[in-house]
């Protein structure tokens, strides 16, 4: 950007906006000669049309938690700075559902639904900090979705800033609501390239009574596949389900989070323990804070890839992924794999061979979460683009036609 257009851009902006460091929104080397802090969506709103005339290339920022995710930036003009949107718009205890702005941080949001006995069962493994919009835009979930899905699930209405300083609405307040497309979950797991989103509703739950973690280890994952599989098809009252593998365990662990009421949690305390039984594994209860030390979502996993498969060919990555010796957390009901290293522990040839692995076994795909710059260049961060990829284009020349929004981050450079 050159200091005239940056001075023009500047001139352009509301003049209420509130300017922040541009040194602190930096990515990889790049820093953006503008920052920004709207504070309401009108100067959100606002904002992106200047920029979009400038043809300025805007990064929505939340807490910056996720800003590794996707492939390197193409161009980086405008630092988008989220966080002062964070305010509770609607809130109706009795119609478990909420509203509110993208910069609120999922913990301030589940502590407002916690006062009510209630939740929002989205458990992202990801920093405390991490707000709804960032959420949101990366599809971030955690080993709650074997039960609860993911965010599109709990997803009942949103609001989208367009470029061209427009607001698409979509949903609404209430859960039964079907007017039109549903073109919020559209927007949901696309890193902010084709509009901004400003608030969201989400259908929550009660708040479980009780909640028991117990864990199982053996040498080889088999038993542990078999006795998640059977606790999923029986309906236990399971709400956290994962099997773990690190070289320093040297074994495999199933860690199983049950939750509901006392009489649910106990009967399937004791089913659970017959399977368990039934295939020659004993289980043990455990403290619950196992679940924050999941080895692919800790601060020392500089090398994170999430395979996705069928679930009956989960086995082959996950005898892959040891061999490559890496740290393993898996959702084996749901067929989600993340394998994690540290920096230079894996090569390209070793990822590109895993995504190989991923098509052949089970017409799936591998996306590398996290990984230096270089790395995730040589490997391509989402693999070749699919044969629906002329859509994903249209779409993005239909919402973003100047191309201003996270400009080379997703699929195939979108």
């Amino acid at each position: 950007m050159t200091p005239d257009l940056r001075q023009a851009l500047r001139d352009a902006l509301p003049s209420t906006t509130q300017t922040a460091k541009a040194e602190d929104y930096g990515i990889e080397g790049m820093t953006p000669p503008i920052a920004v802090k709207p504070a309401s969506e009108e100067e959100l709103i606002e904002t992106l049309a200047a920029c979009n005339a400038a043809q300025a290339a805007v990064v929505p920022w939340g807490s910056g938690s996720q800003m590794h995710f996707g492939m390197p930036l193409a161009r980086y003009d405008v630092a988008l700075d989220l966080t002062s949107l964070d305010g509770l718009l609607e809130y109706e205890p009795a119609d478990l559902t909420v509203s509110v702005q993208v910069g609120m941080r999922l913990a301030g949001l589940e502590a407002i639904l916690g006062e009510n006995g209630q939740w929002l069962p989205l458990d992202p493994l990801v920093n405390e900090s991490a707000t709804i919009g960032g959420i949101l835009a990366t599809n971030a979930s955690g080993p709650g979705r074997v039960v609860y899905g993911t965010a599109r699930d709990f997803l009942i209405g949103i609001a989208v800033a367009t470029p061209e300083g427009e607001t698409i609405r979509a949903g609404g307040r209430v859960v039964k609501n079907v007017a039109g497309y549903d073109l919020g979950k559209l927007h949901i797991g696309a890193l902010g390239t084709l509009g901004v989103i400003t608030r969201a509703s989400f259908k929550v739950a009660p708040l479980p009574e009780l909640m028991l973690t117990i864990a199982a280890a053996t040498p080889q994952p088999g038993a542990l596949i078999v006795i998640a599989r059977e606790a999923h098809r029986r309906g236990l009252a399971v709400n956290r389900l994962c099997l773990i593998w690190t070289q320093a365990a040297s074994g495999w662990q199933l860690l199983v989070r049950m939750a509901g009421g006392a009489s649910a949690v106990e009967t399937s305390r004791r089913q659970l323990n017959e399977l368990a039984v039934a295939n020659g594994v004993s289980l043990a209860p455990v403290d619950g804070s196992v679940w924050s030390r999941l080895p692919a979502f800790q601060p020392g996993a500089e090398i994170v890839a999430k395979a996705a498969v069928m679930p009956t060919a989960i086995s082959s990555i996950l005898e892959r992924l040891k061999a490559l010796n890496s740290a393993i957390v898996a959702y084996p009901t749901a067929g989600i794999v993340y394998g994690s290293w540290q920096a230079g522990a894996v090569s390209s040839d070793d990822l590109k061979d895993l995504r190989r692995l991923c098509v052949q076994a089970g017409s799936g795909a591998l996306v590398l979460e996290k990984a230096p710059a270089e790395l995730r260049v040589a490997v391509d961060v989402w693999g070749q683009p699919r044969g629906d990829f002329s859509l994903m284009q249209g779409l993005k020349r239909q919402f973003d036609p100047e191309g201003i929004l996270n400009p080379g981050r997703f699929v195939g450079g979108i």
